[in-house]
């Protein structure tokens, strides 16, 4: 159903304003991550999934050493999926961080999710992770994201073949 609001004559389209469009995007990894302990940005090797598995409809997401702008203004679901390993051990936590900020500078962390790798196995041993965050994006310029890592202690791997096991969704879900 195409409804134009009358008071401003945007086109409106089962509530989600088209202008500017609707909004999905997928970025992944694209080379061998190895976090070191402690809280680390992911600022290598990021890549838009532009192959035809990846579906994407709008603008894109740009990206800089890690920092990600959106395309437009509005309400954006960003969700990090990806998965930890180690050859043998046990490590009492990983995780995955979704950071933000609405001045372009100061980023806090809007969401953090962990699990542990448990294992004394010669074989790998994996965790895997998601965390998702609703971000209200009312300026480009501003309002920005990262995804970060954490680890107890470094020796814990994140290896990416196309996207498989460290990725990124962006849905622009509606106006701010």
């Amino acid at each position: 159903m195409i409804t134009i609001d009358g008071g401003t004559g945007k086109i409106i389209h089962n509530g989600i304003n088209v202008t500017p469009a609707p909004m999905v995007d997928n970025w992944y990894v694209n080379a061998q991550l190895q976090p070191g302990s402690g809280t680390n940005t992911i600022t290598d090797n990021w890549e838009r999934g532009t192959s035809s598995q990846f579906g994407s409809i709008g603008s894109a997401m740009t990206q800089s050493s890690g920092i990600f702008t959106f395309p437009s203004t509005g309400i954006y679901y960003c969700s990090l999926n990806g998965s930890y390993y180690r050859g043998s051990g046990h490590r009492r936590y990983v995780g995955f961080k979704i950071s933000t900020t609405e001045n372009n500078s100061s980023f806090t962390d809007a969401v953090v999710n962990y699990d542990s790798i448990s294992g004394d196995t010669t074989d790998n041993v994996y965790a895997a992770i998601s965390v998702t965050f609703v971000f209200d994006v009312v300026n480009t310029s501003t309002h920005k994201m990262r995804f970060r890592t954490e680890a107890v202690d470094s020796g814990t791997t994140i290896t990416d073949t196309g996207g498989r096991y460290l990725n990124v969704l962006f849905m622009r879900m509606g106006d701010t």
